[in-house]
This record gives structure tokens, C-alpha cells and sequence, in this order.
């Protein structure tokens, strides 16, 4: 604000004196060990411009420090600064903190856990209050896909809508830096424009209209922010263009009813320790439909024999079909027996479990109805003798 207001350092110099001798009036002093001072020198003809590292101003008698071109000043948490040491140091800190949820002896789904709730949402300050490009933001959301892939051990090709949608909508519920960070960015100034209308503040009012970085950011945004193959304005329009692309791929199409049953996703974003890590690794390959099938194998054109040696995606056991990892594991005949040995083994589980506390359960009764016999799994209930 103080360059807008003065164009020589004479200038600023008085305008310093003005700002110590009204803050003093109110009872603050001004540390210029804890402030600094940036003079850039522009050179019109030549087109240049240059910093002079030389202090010229001074607060309570002491000079103010100056910022050189290699320097940076931290104010509020965001570096700032027109060298290297300038620049945002969001990547490092991210680069850091994934390198200690390597090194930490935790299982998958903490360290998961942990990077969706604590270390993605520990970068949002710096983004959204300092500099960024659109670069960083993807080479960020890469660093964040590339260690999760390591940890669960999923193919390069998984969609990168699994990623980052909602885990009820059968994606995993990382943050995906490159349409929150617009996304916040457009609501913090939003915010100040409605803010600037209410007339609360008449000082702040006029500065927050008259500001050409604010027009700015809030005409790049107003169309809203690309999502895919959408453009969205808000949290949940986002949610919703994230989850339409995963249901849209190949691997996600099965997830698309899993909104309808948000409980059952609560193991994929609550870290729990009560699964092993390599269940929880298997379970999640088993979500995203990255197992072997010869359908995933066929991508790009590879050739996958059958058994009989022809290049073909069919079944062996089931000609006509094709091998899809759903086909496998709900339909297929040669894993039938697995299937009723799981449902079997569930049905005893839940059986014994109900038992012990009282309840009586009936497994799989005949109840003949007008659309045909239908055989549920178990029925539990209590008598009203129970005292229920």
C-alpha cells in the first residue's frame, strides 16, 4: 500500500514518520528488527529494473532491515520475496511430510488418513493467500497420487477420479489441490466483496472496490473452475463432477450406487487399525476394478491368450462373456464355491454374534410370497417375554 502512496524514498520516508507518530499516539510501537524493507528501482529506458540493498528508513531511531534479491520476508506465514527464496515453498514442505509418512511404521490406511486430514490441508494457507500457478498445483496433486499409488500398490493407469472422489462415491477422498485451491481462493474474495457492500467499514469498503488484484482474481474465477469435463462453482458441484467422472471410467463404473450406501464406506476414510494393512490394500484394488482381468489386460492393445491360445477377453468357464473383475467375482462359476463359502462363513459370524446377545435368528426361512418363495438371509428379532 505504502508504494502506491509515495514514488522516492524522501517520500516514504516521511510517510513512515507520519505512520510511527499516529501509532504512538494510540499506544503502539513499531519493531524494526521485525520488519523490512523491499526498494525496487525501476530503470524505464533500458527496461530494467534493479533492488538496492541499502536500509534508508528508520522506525523508533533503529533502521528497518532490507530485502536483497536472494532475501525473503515472511509475513503472516507467506514468503515473500522477488528471488529464488521468494518463491512458494509449498512443494518442499509437501515433499518433507511425504517422505515422513514413508519412514513412519503405520499401516496404509493411517498413513492415508493422515495425508487426506493433516498434510494436504496444511498447505491450503500458503496457496491460497500467496502466489501459485496452475503448474504447481498439478505437480502437487501429482506428488499426492504418485505416494499413494506406492502405498497401495495400484496400477499407473487407475483413474485419477479415484483419487480424489468422495468415498462414498466409491473414491478415496483426497483433496485434489488444483480445483479447491481456485475454489477457496474465489470464496475468500466473494466474501470481501459482500463484505465491502454492507458499508461496515468505509475505509475498507473503498480499498476492497478499488483494488485491481481482487477485479482480478474475482473476473479469472467467474466463470467458475474446469473439473474434468465440467466447470464448477462450488463444494458440491465439484463433489458431484468428480464423482460423474470416476463413474464415467471404466474402473469406476461399478461404484455408481455407492452413495446409496454411505456406511459401508467408512473403512476407506477412517483409518481404522482394525484392518491389516494388506486387506486394506487388497480392498481398495478390489474397489478401483485394479485386479488382473484379461478386459484391464487388453487396455492399450496387449495381447492376453485364453487357454485354448487365442487372443481373445472371454471367460474360459463362460463363453460369451467377457472376464471382467465383476463378472469374476459375482458371476462366474468357477468362483462359486468361494462365494458361498464367504456368504456361508458372514452368515455364521453375524449368526453366532445376535445369538449371544439374546436374539433369535432364523437362516434363510421359505416365505412364500405373491411374486414367489423368497429366502432372506437371516431374520433376528425378540419375543415380547424378553421384555422387548
Amino acid at each position: 500500500m505504502t508504494s502506491a502512496l509515495v514514488s522516492n524514498p524522501g517520500g516514504m520516508k516521511r510517510f513512515l514518520a507520519e505512520l510511527e507518530h499516529g501509532l504512538g499516539l494510540v499506544g503502539v510501537k513499531p519493531n524494526a528488527t521485525k520488519s523490512s524493507s523491499l526498494r525496487l528501482m525501476a530503470f524505464g529506458k533500458r527496461k530494467a529494473w534493479a533492488v538496492d540493498p541499502n536500509p534508508y528508513l528508520t522506525l523508533d531511531r533503529s533502521s528497518v532491515p532490507t530485502i536483497d534479491v536472494a532475501s525473503a520476508y515472511k509475513y503472516l506465514g507467506v514468503t515473500k520475496g522477488i528471488g529464488k527464496k521468494g518463491r512458494s515453498s509449498v512443494m518442499p514442505k509437501l515433499g518433507a511430510q511425504l517422505q515422513q509418512l514413508f519412514k513412519v511404521p503405520i499401516k496404509p490406511q493411517q498413513r492415508i488418513y493422515f495425508l487426506r486430514i493433516h498434510v494436504v490441508p496444511g498447505l491450503y494457507y500458503e496457496l491460497v493467500l500467496g502466489r501459485y500457478s496452475k503448474g504447481l498445483l498439478f505437480s502437487l496433486d501429482r506428488m499426492v497420487r504418485a505416494a499413494v499409488r506406492r502405498w497401495l500398490h495400484v496400477p499407473h493407469d487407475m483413474p485419477t477420479a479415484f483419487f480424489h472422489a468422495h468415498a462414498t462415491d466409491g473414491g478415496l477422498g483426497l483433496p485434489q489441490l488444483v480445483t479447491q485451491v481456485p475454489l477457496m481462493r474465489l470464496d475468500r474474495v466473494e466474501r470481501l466483496f459482500r463484505r465491502a457492500t454492507q458499508d461496515r467499514d468505509p475505509v475498507t469498503a473503498v480499498v476492497i472496490k478499488q483494488c485491481r488484484t481482487l477485479k482480478a482474481e474475482r473476473a479469472r474465477w467467474s466463470d467458475g473452475v474446469k473439473c474434468y469435463d465440467d466447470t464448477v462453482t462450488s463444494k458440491a458441484s465439484r463433489r458431484q463432477a468428480t464423482a460423474s467422472a470416476l463413474h464415467a471410467s471404466c474402473d469406476g463404473a461399478g461404484l455408481l450406487d455407492m452413495s446409496q450406501v454411505p456406511a459401508v464406506n467408512r473403512w476407506v476414510s477412517s483409518g481404522s487399525r482394525l484392518m491389516t494393512g494388506k486387506s486394506f490394500v487388497d480392498a481398495v484394488n478390489i474397489r478401483g476394478g485394479c485386479l488382473y482381468t484379461k478386459v484391464r489386460a487388453w487396455r492399450g492393445g496387449r495381447p492376453v491368450k485364453s487357454a485354448n491360445g487365442r487372443h481373445t477377453v472371454a471367460c474360459d468357464m463362460c463363453p460369451g462373456r467377457r472376464e471382467t473383475l465383476c463378472h469374476i467375482v459375482q458371476q462366474c462359476p468357477e468362483s462359486a464355491h468361494a462365494r458361498l463359502e464367504g456368504h456361508n462363513s458372514q452368515e455364521k459370524f453375524h449368526t453366532r454374534k445376535l445369538s449371544a446377545k439374546g436374539f433369535t435368528c432364523v437362516v434363510e426361512p421359505a416365505i412364500k410370497t405373491v411374486d414367489g418363495v423368497r429366502r432372506p438371509g437371516i431374520i433376528v428379532y425378540k419375543t415380547a417375554n424378553d421384555g422387548h
